[in-house]
């Protein structure tokens, strides 16, 4: 087991759509910023082994990877679908976590 030690992960949001609005957006990133901040502030300069929001899963790249495309899945995203959630630890170290389309993930036991 590695050392308690900080990350300066880079969370990326991918979505889908079968077409894009008339003024060409498939959605306002201002939702997208909105709804990433609401995740993934309260995690910033958390020790993530005791927080609850990797409760049950090792604080890793993938299990965050999952848990916030958990925490966007049951979003009403108005058009476009969730496809995944990149994270990047470090160059070379990333992980996307995406389901198939139009299936959703279980909270896990969350709430």
């Amino acid at each position: 087991m590695e050392p308690l030690h900080e990350h300066d992960w880079r969370v990326t949001v991918i979505l889908r759509g079968p077409e894009l609005s008339e003024d060409g957006f498939l959605v306002d990133f201002c939702f997208v910023r909105q709804e990433m901040d609401r995740i993934l502030d309260p995690l910033n300069g958390a020790n993530l082994n005791e927080h609850s929001f990797l409760a049950g899963l090792p604080p890793s790249t993938e299990a965050l990877a999952q848990r916030v495309f958990e925490a966007l899945d049951p979003l009403d995203w108005r058009g476009p679908a969730l496809a995944g959630v990149a994270v990047v630890e470090a160059p070379g170290c990333s992980a996307i976590f995406s389901k198939p389309a139009g299936a959703k993930v279980s909270n896990l036991g969350r709430d």
